[in-house]
C-alpha cells in the first residue's frame, strides 16, 4: 500500500503568511506544495484551508470538489476572531471529508470526523474510550509509536502506515501526523 505522496499535489490557501509557511514547512518534505490566494484551475490532490479563505473561495472549492474530488482539510489555526459562518462551514467540510481525520491527546481520540469513526466502528459517545494504539496490529505497533514520539518532539508532519484491527477486521490507515495545540494542551492530528 506504499504511495509516493511527493508526487501529490497540496494547496494551501492560509490566508495569514506566518501560518502559510509554516504548514508548508511542515508538510514540503512529503508534498508537492502550492500555494495560493484562489482555487487555482489545475487538478490538486489535497487542499488545506483556513477559515478566512474559506469565506473567500468557498463557491470555487466547491466547483473544484465537484471537478475532480481532492480531499479537503479544514484547519482552524488560532486568530483573534473566527466569524460563526467559518466555523459552521469547517465542520460542514470536516465532517464531509471522506479522509480519515482524529485528534489524539494524552493516547485518547479526543475527535474523530464521520469517516475516522465508520473505521473504527463507533459513535461520538464512544470515541474516548478508544486508543488508538490497542487497536493498531502489533507488527505495526512500534511504526506508530515512534512516529509519534517524533512528531511530539516538534519534528515535521510525518507519513504513517498502519493496520488497524477494529469490527473484526485488518483495515489499512495512511496518515500524515502532526503537532497541535489541542484544548490547551499537545495532541497529534492526522
Amino acid at each position: 500500500m506504499q504511495t509516493d505522496t511527493k508526487a501529490q499535489r497540496l494547496l494551501l490557501l492560509i490566508d495569514r503568511m506566518e501560518n502559510r509557511a509554516l504548514v508548508e514547512r511542515l508538510f514540503g518534505q512529503a508534498y508537492h506544495v502550492i500555494t495560493a490566494q484562489t482555487v487555482p484551475t489545475e487538478p490538486f490532490d489535497l487542499c488545506i484551508i483556513d477559515g478566512p479563505a474559506l469565506d473567500r473561495v468557498w463557491v470555487d472549492l466547491q466547483s473544484a470538489r465537484s471537478a475532480y474530488s481532492p480531499v479537503i482539510l479544514p484547519v482552524l489555526l488560532r486568530a483573534s476572531r473566527l466569524s460563526i459562518e467559518s466555523e459552521q462551514r469547517y465542520h460542514t467540510l470536516a465532517d464531509a471529508c471522506p479522509a480519515c481525520i482524529w485528534i489524539d491527546q494524552d493516547e485518547r481520540l479526543v475527535y474523530a470526523n464521520p469517516a475516522m469513526m465508520e473505521l473504527l466502528g463507533t459513535s461520538k459517545k464512544g470515541l474516548t474510550d478508544i486508543r488508538l494504539f490497542e487497536m493498531v496490529h502489533p507488527e505495526d505497533h512500534q511504526a506508530l509509536v515512534k512516529a509519534y514520539k517524533a512528531v511530539r518532539e516538534g519534528g515535521p508532519a510525518i507519513p504513517v502506515q498502519v493496520r488497524v484491527l477494529t469490527c473484526g477486521m485488518e483495515r489499512w490507515l495512511e496518515a500524515l501526523l502532526s503537532l497541535v495545540s489541542y484544548r490547551a494542551g499537545p495532541a497529534v492530528m492526522a
